[in-house]
């Protein structure tokens, strides 16, 4: 009985650094974002209806918090990321593996 104790502890100790973890990697997200995405994709992640209009597309390219975003997967965001799409610019070059794995991670987290 004392072990099953001990073994719970260490369950909920190491979930609750997991979830800590993912709370750091959202808050470093949060400014990796804010560096290299708002500038688009504005700070609510929905865009800029007047950059949208001069590059003549639609602000729904820019908007990160339509549902649909919800069913992308972690690959397809990252792929996006790294290699750009459309008229986003890539930027796998300009960040490493962890910083786009936290901006993925904080676009997950407009997505309504």
């Amino acid at each position: 009985m004392k072990m099953l104790g001990i073994i719970a502890i260490v369950a909920v100790a190491f979930f609750s650094l997991i979830a800590l973890a993912d709370v750091a990697q959202a808050t470093d997200g949060q400014e990796v974002y804010k560096a290299k995405c708002a500038m688009c994709h504005g700070a609510s992640g929905m865009g800029y209806e007047a950059l949208a209009r001069a590059l003549k597309i639609e602000q729904s390219q820019f908007d990160l918090t339509k549902p649909e975003m919800k069913t992308k997967s972690e690959a397809e965001l990252t792929a996006t990321v790294k290699a750009g799409k459309g008229r986003m610019p890539a930027l796998g070059n300009k960040l490493d593996d962890a910083d786009i794995k936290a901006v993925v991670q904080f676009i997950r987290s407009l997505a309504k």
